[in-house]
C-alpha cells in the first residue's frame, strides 16, 4: 500500500521543539517531507518564534498538514488535530501550554495528503495517535474519541477499531508493554489486500514474549485513517481568525533557511 511505503508521520515532543528553537540561531526548525513548497530543501512543517516569543507552526507545503495531540493524563485535555492549510501558519503556543499542563508532551506531524510514488494523489488521509496505561484484557477499551482496543489474552491478539464514521487504512506504529518488562514495537501494519480501501477494525497478533494475560501496562498507537474530510474542512473554518497566510517576511525566512 502506498501509505505504508510513504508513511511520513513524524513524532516529536513539545520539549524538543522548545529546546531546538532556543538553541537555534535561525529561530526556525522543520519536520516532514521535502521536495515542494516555499523551500523544497526543507520539511513541510516549520516551527518558528516571532518577535514577541510566540511560537508558530507554518505549513510551507502544498497540502494540508495535521498536528495531532493525544489526550493528556486523565483524558484531559482531549485529543485534537490542528489542520494547517497550505502556505498558512497557526499560533501553537497555547496548545503547547495546554497539553504540557495535561502532562502530554508528545504529538505527531502528518501531511494530510501524500503523493504516491507514481505521482498520483491518494485520497486524503491522516494519522490519529492515542495512548493509555492499564488496559484490561477481554474488554473494549477506549483510547479517546476515535480508537478502541480489545486485548484478547487467549488467542494473543489486539482488536483495533476506529469510531466516528472513519475508515482504518492501517497502523503506522504500535508500542505495547505487557507484564513486567515485556514490550513490542510494530510498524507499518497494512490491511489485507481485499480491504485496502479501508475498514473499521483490524486484528493485530501480539508478538511472542509479551505477557498479556492481565492486559497491557501501556499502549501507544498511531493509525492511518481515511474519511477525515469533515475535520479537514471544519478546523480551518472554525479557526479562521487564528490561521494566517505566511507573510512575505515568513517566506523569505523559510527560503533563506539552511542547515547549520
Amino acid at each position: 500500500m502506498d501509505w505504508v511505503k510513504t508513511a511520513l508521520s513524524v513524532g516529536t515532543t513539545i520539549g524538543k521543539i522548545a529546546g531546538m528553537l532556543q538553541g537555534n540561531d535561525s529561530g526556525l526548525i522543520h519536520f516532514g517531507p521535502t521536495g515542494s513548497g516555499v523551500n523544497p530543501a526543507i520539511g513541510q512543517a516549520v516551527f518558528f518564534l516571532d518577535k514577541t516569543g510566540q511560537c508558530w507552526v507554518g505549513n510551507q507545503g502544498e497540502t494540508q498538514l495535521g498536528i495531532s495531540f493525544p489526550s493528556g493524563r486523565g483524558e484531559l485535555p482531549p485529543p485534537n488535530t490542528y489542520v494547517i492549510n497550505p502556505y498558512t501558519k497557526y499560533p501553537i503556543t497555547s496548545a503547547f501550554n495546554v497539553y504540557a499542563q495535561g502532562e502530554q508532551d508528545h504529538f505527531v506531524i502528518t501531511p494530510l495528503e501524500v503523493p504516491s510514488p507514481s505521482g498520483a494523489r491518494m485520497s486524503p488521509h491522516a494519522t490519529v495517535q492515542a495512548q493509555a496505561a492499564n488496559v484490561p484484557a477481554g474488554v473494549e477499551f477506549s483510547l479517546g474519541p476515535y480508537i478502541t482496543v480489545k486485548v484478547n489474552a487467549s488467542d494473543r491478539t489486539i482488536l483495533v477499531t476506529i469510531l466516528g464514521g472513519l475508515a482504518l487504512l492501517g497502523i503506522v506504529l504500535l508500542n505495547i508493554n505487557g507484564a513486567g518488562d515485556t514490550v513490542a514495537r510494530l510498524t507499518n501494519i497494512g490491511l489485507p489486500g481485499d480491504q485496502n480501501g479501508g475498514t473499521k477494525s483490524m486484528t493485530v497478533p501480539i508478538p511472542a514474549g509479551v505477557e498479556v494475560s492481565r492486559g497491557l501496562q501501556f499502549i501507544d498507537i498511531t493509525v492511518a485513517i481515511q474519511d477525515f474530510e469533515t475535520l479537514l474542512k471544519d478546523f480551518p473554518h472554525e479557526n479562521a481568525d487564528l490561521l494566517e497566510p505566511l507573510s512575505e517576511e515568513d517566506r523569505q525566512r523559510i527560503l533563506a533557511y539552511t542547515e547549520a
